[in-house]
């Protein structure tokens, strides 16, 4: 089974949050895909705002 995970962020949240997150989300998304935890692709939307939305696509593990 293939699932798609999307989110965007509420109207006022700090964006300069968002990167100052990354390095720690990016390494656990990179441990997770190397242990075969089942991501295929993770990325922004490419809008004017590409920190305001993102989606992450992934299957079962029992694939």
């Amino acid at each position: 089974m293939e699932y798609v995970v999307m989110y965007s962020l509420r109207d006022g949240v700090d964006h300069s949050r968002i990167m100052e997150t990354f390095p720690r989300h990016k390494t656990y998304y990179e441990a997770f895909r190397a242990e075969g935890g089942g991501l295929i692709a993770l990325g922004p939307f490419q809008t004017a705002d590409p920190a305001g939305a993102s989606m992450g696509i992934c299957f079962a593990r029992g694939r």
